[in-house]
């Protein structure tokens, strides 16, 4: 029971340490706070009815074992999905990104307008102070 406990351990924790990189990697980092919320709601959607469903099919069939093979088959479709993702991500095309500097027309603005090196550094500070 402890080994099978290990490698359940060690399973969900590369699990879970992948998430957040690989919903960056889907949706961007601007959106993933809101992908992060989808997707602890479906996790907890899942999780409310696939334990009723697990025991209904226990009723019905009076073994654990369909409920088990059902649960791995779920698992394995929605690897398989995710297998496709990369394809449809090619086929549409990306809007170009925004530079990092730009304002809200899409414009880097000049140079003049950029805080110096000495401010910035000087805001940093005061920041980390406080």
């Amino acid at each position: 029971m402890v080994v099978s406990c290990a490698f359940f351990g060690l399973g969900i924790a590369g699990f879970i340490a992948v998430t957040s990189i690989l919903l960056v990697d889907l949706v961007g980092l601007e959106k993933l706070t809101n992908a992060f919320g989808l997707m602890i709601l479906f996790r907890g959607s899942a999780s409310m009815i696939g334990t009723p469903v697990a025991g209904a099919v226990f009723d019905a069939t009076g073994n654990y074992d369909v409920s088990f093979y059902l649960a791995g088959a779920m698992i394995t479709f929605t690897g398989v999905l995710h297998m496709f993702v990369p394809l449809l991500r090619r086929r549409k095309p990306s809007a170009p990104a925004k530079p990092v500097d730009a304002n809200e027309n899409g414009t880097v603005p000049e140079e003049s307008s950029l805080l110096p090196l000495s401010e910035v550094l000087k805001v940093e500070e005061a920041v980390s102070v406080v």
